[in-house]
């Protein structure tokens, strides 16, 4: 069994990973695993009356459900008090404080209180803990405890998104915000692509693949002109996650891209997050368009911290700038002043959606999860993956061993009737 580990990371808003523990709790009762929370998300429905994650639409596009208290209570789910972290407040002075200690120190309070709620999760269900999952954080002494007791943590948090593609997550057993993981697989999937028996996409077939189909129309769009030298996407990296790897943050972004371009030339997206550090830092050109793909299509240029924009932009085949939180900061260039910075190539691209990435349907799927303990390489991961998207747009397997421009025209004319209907 796996067992979700739900400390949020926040701050300075703390309804911020409420969703992110009421999927848990659903998938927890379908797949009859345990949680561990902070009190805080324990007695959630006291302490957050209202909050639109309750609402049908969004848990719906979130692929959960809310629970009923009935169903809550078959849940066996497990509380780390609130002392472990007001103790270590006191000492350090904020919470803000804490969240960035947690995430790049042990703390042993906290690994001896999970030491005793592990054991009595063994004690209660005779079952085999097999690892942890958790959204977006990597706490070192969650990592610890896994790596202690032979477990693997599985940091999950999305990818590419809807409203504009298909969802897909990420499965890390490091953590996001490093290079490491990334890196080594993919030079296993270079070394194996030959042996693949499929010609890798381009990259309009993979947007052909991964957009919405109701986003197909982008592909051939013709009026969203490049009207701006580059633009900024806001990323919030003041939150703690983002600012225990890097203290570059989008203030300093924006000042290093005035450096080098005129104000008219730069366009500023927003995060559309709900974080309270949504803002527009000054910026003249605020771009106000409903999809973050226009945002993209305007643009020579895209650069931002963490933002999965940067993976949208490439898949667009614009030049993309990021400095050292972003997973595919190694694909980008560094250096603004460096104007002809050359595309990323689509053999990364197919990796990251194919193997890298998953499909979010399957991040807390069982039979998905057995199948990823048997360690599938990068050829296994590819198909697995692949199939699953095939399958899912009525796609006949048929189809990849076309010819790369009658294979594109195809998947388009598939996914626009399967759209009409």
């Amino acid at each position: 069994m796996y067992i979700p580990i739900i400390i949020d990371p926040c701050s300075f808003y703390k309804t911020r990973y409420l969703w992110e523990y009421l999927k848990y709790l659903y998938h927890c009762k379908e797949n009859q695993w345990p949680i561990i929370s902070t009190e805080y998300f324990i007695d959630y429905r006291e302490n957050i009356p209202y909050s639109n994650v309750y609402e049908e639409e969004f848990y719906n596009v979130h692929q959960y459900k809310i629970l009923n208290e009935a169903e809550e209570s078959s849940v066996l789910r497990y509380v780390i008090p609130n002392f472990i972290f007001e103790d270590l407040e006191k000492e350090l002075g904020s919470k803000l404080a804490v969240s960035l200690y947690l995430l790049a120190n042990r703390y042993r309070p906290l690994e001896r209180e999970l030491t005793k709620i592990l054991k009595r999760i063994e004690k209660d269900t005779k079952r085999k803990i097999k690892g942890f999952m958790n959204w977006n954080t990597h706490f070192k002494s969650v990592y610890y405890l896994g790596k202690k007791n032979k477990n693997v943590v599985i940091t999950n948090e999305f990818a590419i998104r809807f409203p504009d593609y298909r969802p897909t997550a990420y499965f890390c057993y490091d953590e996001i915000y490093s290079h490491d993981e990334i890196m080594n697989r993919y030079w296993d999937f270079q070394k194996s692509k030959r042996n693949l028996g499929v010609e890798l996409f381009s990259r309009k077939e993979l947007l052909g693949l991964f957009l919405q189909a109701s986003k197909l129309f982008y592909l051939t769009e013709s009026s969203q002109l490049e009207k701006y030298e580059i633009g900024i996407a806001g990323c919030h990296p003041l939150i703690s996650t983002f600012f225990v790897k890097s203290q570059y943050t989008d203030l300093e972004l924006i000042q290093d891209v005035r450096n080098v371009y005129s104000e008219e030339d730069i366009l500023f997206r927003k995060h559309p997050g709900d974080e309270p550090y949504q803002a527009f830092y000054t910026v003249k050109n605020r771009d106000e368009s409903q999809s973050a793909i226009e945002f993209i299509l305007k643009c020579k240029r895209i650069t931002a911290q963490g933002s999965n924009i940067l993976l949208e932009a490439m898949l667009w085949g614009k030049m993309v700038y990021s400095r050292d939180v972003s997973p595919y900061t190694k694909w980008c260039e560094s250096s603004l002043e460096n104007k002809i910075s050359p595309i990323v190539e689509e053999d990364f691209l197919n990796y990251v959606l194919l193997c890298y990435l998953v499909p979010y349907e399957l991040i807390c799927d069982k039979e998905y999860l057995k199948w990823r303990e048997t360690n599938p390489n990068e050829k296994e991961l590819f198909w697995y993956h692949l199939r699953f998207y095939l399958k899912q747009e009525n796609l006949d397997e048929s189809i990849l061993y076309l010819a790369r421009n009658n294979r594109y025209k195809k998947i388009l004319k598939e996914r626009r009737k399967d759209n009409e209907v």
